[in-house]
């Protein structure tokens, strides 16, 4: 299926009441720091190993 862009002029005080209800961001999510991903890493190699304990 094709898609298209629309562009809408609206208000002011119309976009600010009907904006998303969240900041958004660049920023990736903070979960992900390279601290979190190296023990995420360690421990899926464990689990991989088998030294998991459940």
């Amino acid at each position: 299926m094709a898609q298209t862009n629309i562009n809408i002029r609206i208000d002011e005080d119309l976009k600010k009441r009907s904006g998303i209800p969240f900041e958004i961001t660049t920023q990736t999510d903070p979960f992900y720091n390279p601290s979190n991903v190296k023990w995420l890493k360690q421990s899926i190699q464990q689990m991989e190993q088998g030294k998991n304990v459940t």
